[in-house]
């Protein structure tokens, strides 16, 4: 192929601009009407040639220039590339600095068509774009990253070249190879070259892998003949490969046959180590799997050395070692076994020797502890003669010793007299144990069977009829040097642990039997709360049937919604009080403190005592005196509450046309600044046994009269009343006699107000008018939302239900100004609380999501439930079952 010549192009243009100038003078003349073309030549024609003519000369001679700067670095570095060529199957120069791979120096010793599908269109690619295709070409992912960028870092790290290797692929063939990018900088012009060699490196290769299959060889004829003297079998381990191989193996107790075929080692390890008994295959293997050998590898090092059991019964043992060793840069672990039965064995007998000099010791050091303390009478009696050696030693401080007479037998040296003469003092159900246990011929029986200690716990009535309970322990030993055998007999006084044993299985016993009371009473509660709570339902569910049937009476229909009211009324005053002890039980219940004005909190007690009175057809007498201070700080509702059960409880006892008294005072404090409330409730209705006054205050508890009057109640009322006056720290105390009536007195210390509490202004009553309101209403109760919709919509609000926290947060996503009024969101709802809703929604950037209001609406009625709905940012609270009125007021209160 013919070379171009490389002024060809730069000729062409030159002459077609100096024409294109003539040209356009001969127009310029005509059209101007110019005389002279000769004098028009020198204004236009010349000038324009002159810059043609130079720009062509600046063209030609930065080519020449170009063309001698990169003959120049081939030349610069053709003594590097000559010495690359041999031996390299490609090489080709890069010029980093330009970004350019310059393919017209490529070289290739393979198949001759490779540069040109690598040059493709063109002489010159980018690095990138050059070892991308190279890479693609050959497979070698390794080269498919490299760029100018990298390079650079690479020779800024302080590296003088780049170098990879990779299995290469040339026209199914695969061979070794190394890739390697030599980089050489010249600080005299900033010239930054590399040069990329490919060389096939097969034949070393597999001369080295050669070598070290050799080399493995020779260790493993090394190892194989240490292991023929000192270890039963070797395991070779490859860490990298998680291979394994087992040399030899002379030790016919160990077997690896169901591990044969098994190539990985971790997974041969955890089969073999599963087969030792518990706790010891959890332990070898957690020394011995490759993940730990791997963290813990130290070439030389023996990383694992101890001793472990091939069988259930632990009769036979194997010291396991695991040796590091690196061969060829690779990590090797040797694992090396033997059996150490025999020495175990043997070292188990010493131990055991060891061991009963131990115990020999340590009983001569218990004897000796026992004279100088804790003991009440101790002595040696020497076995085989049956004499006491030594003497008897006890406490001279005891009084009982000389009702038993003990110093009568201080030189008493025959122990079967001694062992005789306290058998009178025994009693009956110990004699017979004493007799058999602790006579010569019994302790000379339990030595020769092997028993080193015989026990034994006594009780002894004295003369002047006084309980005492000894505990005898006798320390059976053999004296080494005359091979005598002792007893040593040390008795210890325990009658006050035994007279402790006696107070705490007694107070177990009545822990037991309240234990059975409360459950009973519990039964009881149970039983009685099901018929409280069964007989509104009955009226519920009959006054339900009987509107029903009589649809179409006006007068029927509303006596019957008005017993359906009273009797939901009663129903949720039995749950509350059933959640108000659940809430004290639970330690969650704590005080409002606020300033109150207690003269309404009076009135307020007497309204509601006289419409109970009223009803229950009981003659009230209501009375409050010596009001000194008018505006206490005080927890209202708890106090209110302790009271009306009080007063309650009254009205239900006392049989119609009965007698109720309130008295209200106030009475002077000790302290400054304080004043006690003095509440009196006194009635002459059925009254209460002293014996059921000591468990008034109990949950569940009624008394039988009560319960077989059929009078309702869940025993609940005086229990939370109790609580709540305790949590006040006031008194509430009782006095009541069967068939005369039962008279309460509540004491409270508090602190007077100073502040003012303005009264109340008489509230105008108000129709609330919401027609036109768009409400809308998340509910997941299918009843619960079609009665606050059917509510709404018979006061003229129109409304819009969703069923879940997750539906309110996406219609609020794209909620707009006046869409909707108000919210009435509930609480625990399945997807999606009403406040995780609640918290989502104000968080939007949207300002009606954060302006809008949002009422709770939800059977949690505590105040803790209350203050979080606050908090999450909704309005305000209204508590199941939800009435219409309090529901308006809400609603009006917050728009």
């Amino acid at each position: 192929m013919k070379k171009k010549n490389n002024f060809t192009l730069p000729l062409v243009i030159y002459i077609t601009a100096v024409v294109f100038i003539f040209i356009a003078t001969f127009i310029v003349t005509f059209v101007l009407g110019m005389d002279s073309f000769l004098l028009n030549s020198l204004y236009i024609f010349l000038p324009g040639f002159l810059v043609i003519t130079a720009i062509v000369i600046v063209y030609y001679l930065l080519s020449k220039k170009r063309k001698a700067f990169y003959q120049r670095k081939i030349e610069n570095l053709s003594r590097i590339y000559d010495v690359l060529v041999n031996g390299n199957k490609f090489v080709v120069l890069i010029d980093i600095k330009n970004n350019v791979v310059l393919l017209k120096t490529a070289k290739y010793d393979g198949d001759p068509s490779f540069v040109d599908k690598i040059k493709l269109t063109s002489n010159e690619l980018t690095i990138e774009e050059f070892f991308k295709r190279y890479s693609d070409m050959f497979e070698i992912k390794e080269l498919s990253n490299i760029t100018k960028e990298l390079l650079e870092e690479v020779y800024e790290n302080g590296e003088t070249e780049y170098r990879v290797v990779t299995v290469m692929k040339e026209k199914d063939r695969k061979f070794q190879s190394v890739q390697r990018i030599g980089l050489f900088y010249d600080k005299n012009n900033g010239d930054f070259f590399g040069v990329f060699s490919s060389r096939d490196i097969s034949s070393s290769y597999e001369g080295f892998l050669d070598r070290m299959a050799y080399r493995r060889e020779q260790i493993n004829n090394s190892l194989v003949k240490l292991m023929q003297l000192s270890h039963d079998f070797i395991i070779e381990v490859s860490l990298k490969e998680d291979t394994w191989e087992l040399f030899q193996n002379d030790y016919n107790k160990v077997t690896f046959e169901n591990v044969a075929n098994c190539k990985s080692y971790d997974q041969a390890s955890q089969i073999v180590c599963n087969s030792l008994p518990e706790p010891f295959n959890k332990l070898l293997y957690d020394l011995i799997n490759r993940e730990t050998l791997l963290r813990n590898f130290e070439p030389n090092k023996l990383l694992v050395n101890g001793e472990f059991p091939i069988n259930s019964m632990c009769t036979c043992w194997q010291e396991i070692r695991v040796i590091a060793i690196v061969i060829s840069g690779s990590k090797y672990c040797y694992i090396l076994s033997r059996d150490v039965t025999e020495q175990r064995n043997e070292q188990r007998k010493l131990e055991e020797i060891n061991n009963r000099l131990e115990i020999s010791l340590r009983n001569e050091t218990q004897y000796f502890e026992a004279l100088k303390s804790k003991a009440f009478l101790t002595f040696s009696v020497l076995l085989s003669q049956g004499q006491i050696v030594n003497g008897i030693t006890y406490k001279k401080d005891n009084t009982d010793n000389e009702m038993v007479g003990l110093d009568s037998l201080r030189t008493c040296t025959d122990y079967n007299e001694f062992h005789k003469y306290f058998i009178p003092f025994l009693s009956e159900s110990t004699k017979e144990t004493y007799i058999s246990k602790l006579n010569l011929e019994a302790l000379r029986e339990a030595y020769a069977s092997g028993n080193k200690q015989v026990e034994g716990e006594f009780e002894f009535k004295f003369p002047n009829n006084k309980i005492r309970y000894l505990r005898t322990s006798v320390l059976l030993t053999k004296d080494i040097s005359s091979n005598e055998t002792y007893a040593l007999i040390i008795c210890y006084d325990i009658s006050r642990q035994k007279e402790e044993e006696n107070r705490q299985r007694e107070i177990l016993i009545s822990a037991l039997n309240e234990a059975k009371e409360a459950s009973q009473s519990k039964t009881d509660f149970l039983s009685n709360i099901s018929h409280d709570i069964r007989t509104p339902l009955n009226a519920i569910v009959g006054m339900t049937g009987i509107a029903k049937e009589h649809i179409d009476d006006r007068l029927k229909v509303k006596d019957a919604l008005e017993k359906i009211e009273t009797s939901t009324s009663h129903l949720l005053t039995l749950i509350n009080e059933v959640l108000d002890l659940n809430r004290i039980e639970s330690g969650k219940d704590r005080l409002d403190i606020t300033d109150v004005n207690f003269l309404k909190f009076v009135e307020e007690l007497r309204v509601m005592s006289f419409t109970q009175a009223e009803t229950k057809n009981i003659h009230l007498t209501f009375l409050q005196k010596n009001i000194i201070y008018p505006n206490v700080i005080i927890d209202g509702n708890k106090l209110s509450n302790a009271v009306l059960n009080i007063i309650n409880n009254a009205f239900k006892y006392t049989p119609s046309k009965g007698n109720v008294k309130v008295i209200v005072s106030q009475e002077f404090s000790h302290q400054k600044g304080r004043v006690i409330l003095r509440f009196e409730v006194e009635d002459d209705g059925i009254g209460m046994s002293e014996k059921f006054q000591e468990k008034l205050f109990e949950p569940f508890e009624r008394e039988a009269n009560t319960t077989k009057s059929s009078i309702e109640g869940t025993g609940l009322g005086l229990a939370i009343a109790k609580t709540h006056i305790d949590l006040m720290n006031g008194n509430i105390e009782c006095n009541s006699k069967i068939g005369k009536g039962t008279k309460f007195i509540i004491t409270v210390d508090v602190k007077v107000s100073e502040a003012e509490i303005e009264e109340d202004k008489e509230i105008e009553t108000k129709i609330i008018d919401i027609t036109g309101l768009r409400i809308l209403s998340v509910e997941d109760n299918f009843i619960n939302r079609e009665v606050i919709s059917s509510m709404l919509k018979d006061k003229g609000a129109e409304v819009i239900s969703l069923e879940d926290g997750t539906d309110f947060v996406e219609y609020m996503k794209t909620i707009k100004e006046g869409e909707i009024d108000l919210v009435l969101c509930d609480i625990q709802m399945p997807k999606m609380n009403g406040w995780d809703a609640t918290k989502i929604v104000r968080l939007m950037d949207n300002p009606v999501c954060k302006k809008i209001p949002i009422i709770a609406l939800s059977a949690n009625a505590f105040k803790d439930d209350i203050e979080k709905s606050i908090s999450v940012g909704m309005n305000d609270h209204i508590s199941k079952p939800v009435m219409i009125d309090e529901l308006l007021q809400k609603i009006s209160k917050n728009l």
